[in-house]
C-alpha cells in the first residue's frame, strides 16, 4: 500500500491526534519543525503537514519520530507516559523498529483499531 493510499484510508481524527502527539514531543524536546525535518530527512512542510493532521507519516517514519523525540507509542495509544525503570516499552519500541514496513503498517492499523475501541468504551 502506498503512503498516498494509506493517507486516504486513515481516519482524519486519528491523523490529527497523531500530529498533536508528535508536535508536543517536538516542543518538549525544544526542536523546531526545521530541526526535526532535517533529522528525519524530510522537508519542514512535511513535518508541518504531519503535525496539522493533513498527512499521515509512513509507519517507518512513525517509529523514527517516536525514537528521535523520545516518545513511546503507549503514550499515543493509551495516553500515558513511560513509567519507571522496569518498563518493557523501550524493548517494545526497539522490537517494532525491527519489523519490515509491511509489518509496521499492519501493527499501526491494529493500534488504531485498539484506540477506537478504547474511545468507544470510555
Amino acid at each position: 500500500m502506498t503512503e498516498r493510499n494509506f493517507n486516504r484510508n486513515t481516519d482524519p481524527e486519528m491523523r490529527r491526534r497523531l500530529g498533536r502527539f508528535f508536535q508536543s514531543g517536538r516542543v518538549r524536546k525544544k526542536m523546531t519543525q526545521e530541526q526535526l525535518a532535517e533529522a528525519l530527512g524530510m522537508t519542514k512542510k512535511s513535518v508541518s503537514f504531519i503535525e496539522n493532521g493533513k498527512t499521515y507519516p509512513s509507519p517507518e517514519n512513525i517509529f523514527r519520530m517516536t525514537k528521535l523525540l523520545d516518545l513511546s507509542l503507549d503514550e499515543f495509544v493509551f495516553g500515558c507516559t513511560r513509567t519507571g525503570q522496569n518498563s518493557v516499552l523501550p524493548e517494545l519500541n526497539d522490537a517494532i523498529g525491527k519489523l519490515n514496513p509491511a509489518e509496521q503498517e499492519c501493527l499501526v492499523r491494529v493500534m488504531f483499531e485498539i484506540c477506537r475501541m478504547v474511545e468507544v468504551e470510555a
